[in-house]
Parts: structure tokens; sequence; C-alpha cells
């Protein structure tokens, strides 16, 4: 049987490719200001003591910080107990992966599939789709996606944006600026009341290889479900969520609600050019500041995502496949 660690460290791989966009833009930022795409907290915080005290802690790009565990789990709660983490309060800051709300300097107790990776509330952060087969995994970090995912990370934060920079990966054609050889696409969003606008800007260029059409794929992450979803002006309908397939296998836009992570999941399956911005509307059924979603120091989010790594546990231990 596959160890349950295994299993954790096969899904953190992926996440590592998936942020492929998202590291690469960092590394865009890299060329341009000559500071790294690992710095250490300092660089952002110099006047804070707490950035030389907690030095496991580093920054990975300029919206997420990392502090990685060298510590052996407990054997009888399963959890690295304790383990200290530096909050800057210009920001509060989610988890990446649980959804996870914190604000202050605290010490946190995490299992072993879960890691401390924190973004800004607010931040949204492009990534790669999930593959719709094993061949599209092949040499994915080569090809410009064709769709792209956009992880909106609300924490209760009426506006965000983030944005992606793109080559063609492969020459170094970016080092021309006499002509197009790279594109960069703005995103934001802001809410008010419980009217969420999410939008997306036409790419800023293009060159030889930049895909002239787009498919999204949109995570609104530590929301309540939508009541109606708008893009440019047009209703997209709700389709039932299923974890199996994760949207894959439509061919026009739909939106759906991710009850495990608290998440809408936008699909527009029907390509846009890359010419061309385009809005979303979002008619949310609560406020994005709701105690459940916000509170801290566990929000209701990061609480499900602990229930399902217990869960998972459990089958594990028990080799059983318990209630869905």
């Amino acid at each position: 049987m596959v160890k349950l660690h295994t299993l954790g460290i096969g899904i953190f791989l992926c996440h590592s490719i998936e942020l492929i966009p998202y590291i690469h833009t960092a590394a865009r930022h890299t060329y341009d200001s000559g500071l790294s795409v690992v710095l250490h907290l300092y660089y952002f915080y110099p006047e804070n003591d707490e950035a030389y005290i907690y030095s496991n802690q580093y920054f990975f790009g300029s919206n997420m910080f990392v502090s990685p565990i060298s510590q052996p789990v407990n054997t009888t709660t399963g959890l690295v107990e304790n383990w200290p983490i530096w909050f800057p309060s210009d920001s509060q800051w989610v988890n990446f992966f649980t959804g996870d709300l914190s604000s202050s300097s605290k010490t946190k107790s995490f299992t072993l599939d879960e890691m401390p990776v924190y973004a800004k509330v607010g931040s949204i952060i492009p990534l790669l789709s999930q593959p719709k087969s094993s061949r599209e995994r092949i040499g994915r970090a080569q090809r410009i996606p064709e769709t792209l995912l956009l992880y909106t990370l609300i924490g209760g934060s009426s506006k965000g944006s983030g944005y992606v920079y793109e080559d063609d990966g492969i020459t170094i054609e970016y080092q021309d600026s006499s002509r197009a050889t790279n594109a960069v696409t703005y995103f934001n969003y802001t809410v008010s009341d419980n009217t969420l606008q999410f939008s997306v800007s036409a790419a800023s260029s293009l060159f030889s290889t930049f895909p002239l059409t787009r498919t999204y794929e949109i995570h609104l992450r530590g929301v309540f479900p939508a009541t109606s979803v708008l893009l440019n002006g047009v209703t997209i309908p709700f389709e039932p969520f299923n974890e199996l397939i994760h949207g894959q296998d439509g061919t026009t836009n739909g939106y759906t609600y991710d009850g495990s992570k608290l998440s809408i999941i936008i699909y527009i399956r029907q390509s846009i050019s890359t010419l061309q911005s385009f809005e979303i509307q979002i008619e949310l059924l609560d406020s994005i500041t709701h105690p459940l979603l916000v509170k801290v120091p566990t929000s209701f989010v990061g609480l499900l995502a602990r229930c399902q790594s217990a869960k998972a546990r459990v089958e594990y231990e028990w080799d059983v496949n318990s209630y869905r």
C-alpha cells in the first residue's frame, strides 16, 4: 500500500507544476529588478524585528511566503505542533492550500498533508489548469497555457488583483524591446454589498506563439454560493459539482460550487479572444465578511480542510472508504 505521506508528496509536486505561470511572472520581475524570486522577510519588512527572528520563512514571489517545516509530527496527534510563523500586520494572510485565515504572530499546527504557504488576501494567482489527460502533462512547463486558472483568495477582502507575464518560454527574445516578444494580462475584482465584479484585461501585446484565444477557469476561494453569474451580461448556468472530473467534460460555459472548499468555480470553456477584456458579475448568497468565512484564528474553511485531512487518515489507517 502506498504510504499516506507519499501521496502527500505527489500532491505537492503537482502544485509546484501548477504554479509555473506565477513563477514565470516572478522570474520576469527578477529580470527587471534584480531581486530574487525567493527573498528573506527583511527585504520587505526591514524595520520589523520579526523579519530577522523568523529565519525559517521566506517570500516566494511578491504575494506568498513559505515556512518549511523541519521537525517531525507528534505520532499521537499526527500534527506538527506549535510551529512558529510570523504574519506581517500590513495584511491578512490565507493558507494557499486550506483557505485558513490568519492575521497575527502565532504558532500553528499542521498535518503531514498541509504546508505553511500563505498568500495575501485579495491575491489572484495565475496557475495551470488540471490536464485533461496524462499526455497533456508532458512538457507543460514549455507550453503557453490555452486554459488559464485564476486562483482568487478572497479572505474577506473587498478588492484584489494580480497579473501574469508570458513569453515563448524557450528563447531569449524577451530581451528584445524593439518588438512584441511578451504579453501581460491583468486581473482584478471588487465587491460591493454582495456583488462581486471580476475582470480580465486584454493582453498588452501579442507575439508569434501567444494564443489568439483562451479559455479560463476562475476559482473564488472563501465565499458562499452564488445566486447568479453573468459573463459580459450573459447568464452562465449552474452545474452540479463533480470532484472527479473537475469540470473538464463540458463544452459550454458554466459555474459550480465546491462546498468542501467554500469555492465558486467558473468554467469559461468557450474561447475568448486574448485581445479583448471581459467581465464577470457574481451575485453572492451572503457577505464575504460573514464570521464563518473570516473568523480567526481558525475560519470555517480551515476547519473543513482539517476534517478532510482527518477523514483521509482514517480511511488510510482502517483501509476503508467512508461515506462521501
